[in-house]
């Protein structure tokens, strides 16, 4: 089932997610496929992204924004571009270097974006087979508002990239406008939930004692269930805007494992005895490094899941 899910995932826009921090980005691989997340602020605002380019590779990049309206222009320059647009004087063009910019195409219906999710307005696209190598510069001006700029067309991840995707997911959150509460209150209420029936459970079977694995795997568990509420929340908000998308199954599909994966955490903690057995450890160990594939918990519900397979059983004292 995991292996289906990640094959599902990759070829449907599996962009390396990205937050704009600063005015002028280096992209690490011009070839690889990245999902900037940026703001444009004040009239003269361009945001510069720098792509390190090889005879005979191809330049690929596209503009969308997650708020209707918001139309940046995009002004691709370098020693093998030999268009000759005009921008305007703020925007910087290497010397030596010729310019090539994309209006905006106005009216485009929003797309559904299975991987973060979330509902995108189209604003441009740009592809080039590059002659010369050399540094060529991707700039985004002349709209204020949120956008995405998209970079490259590998899908691939490291291993880190791909652990951390959950992390970037919440930052994201915050980037698209949503207030905390709303990004994380699935998450928490989940949490409280699980914890007070956990609490009125143990103080029956085990009175005066704390069970740390029992406490930790349980946790690990309601996380999991929690992200996996949060993604069905994000699904829908995303497709009140873009309507019904068959790609939303993808996101169904990894919603729905973390809630599998969750309550299968919860079910193995809370049935271990006054003796741990090797097999719930196992059990934990392998729902924990699921869960990082998965995407579950928040990266801090695996290490716990984890924890809950190697901590020791201890008492009170």
């Amino acid at each position: 089932m995991i292996l289906l899910v990640c094959m599902l995932i990759l070829p449907s826009a599996a962009h390396v997610p990205e937050i704009n921090a600063g005015n002028v980005v280096e992209v690490p691989d011009p070839l690889k496929s990245y999902a900037w997340y940026g703001i444009l602020e004040g009239e003269t605002a361009a945001d510069y992204y720098l792509l390190e380019m090889e005879a005979g590779q191809e330049l690929r990049l596209s503009i969308s924004s997650p708020d209707e309206g918001v139309l940046p222009y995009l002004a691709v320059s370098g020693p093998g571009i030999e268009a000759g647009d005009q921008v305007p004087e703020y925007i910087r063009v290497p010397e030596g270097s010729q310019v090539t910019v994309l209006a905006p195409v106005v009216g485009l219906d929003p797309a559904y974006e299975p991987f973060t999710p979330m509902s995108t307005y189209p604003v441009s696209t740009y592809s080039a087979v590059i002659p010369r190598a050399g540094s060529y510069y991707a700039v985004v001006y002349g709209d204020q508002g949120r956008y995405i700029l998209a970079t490259g067309y590998l899908e691939e991840f490291s291993a880190l990239e791909w652990i951390l995707v959950p992390v970037q997911v919440v930052s994201i959150r915050m980037w698209q406008g949503q207030s905390p509460a709303l990004v994380m209150a699935p998450v928490i209420l989940t949490v409280l939930a699980g914890l007070t029936w956990l609490y009125l459970k143990e103080r029956e079977r085990a009175p005066g004692r704390i069970r740390y694995p029992v406490w930790t795997g349980s946790l690990a568990g309601f996380l999991y269930i929690g992200t996996g509420i949060l993604m069905l929340l994000q699904t829908a908000l995303a497709l009140s805007v873009s309507g019904p998308d068959g790609a939303a199954t993808v996101t169904v599909i990894l919603a729905v494992l973390p809630v599998v994966l969750g309550a299968g955490a919860v079910r193995v903690a809370a049935g271990m005895g006054e003796n741990i057995t090797l097999r719930a450890r196992i059990w934990m160990l392998v729902i924990g490094g699921l869960g990082l594939v998965t995407w579950a918990g928040l990266l801090a519900g695996p290490l716990l899941a984890i924890g809950a397979g190697i901590f020791p059983q201890r008492k009170k004292v």
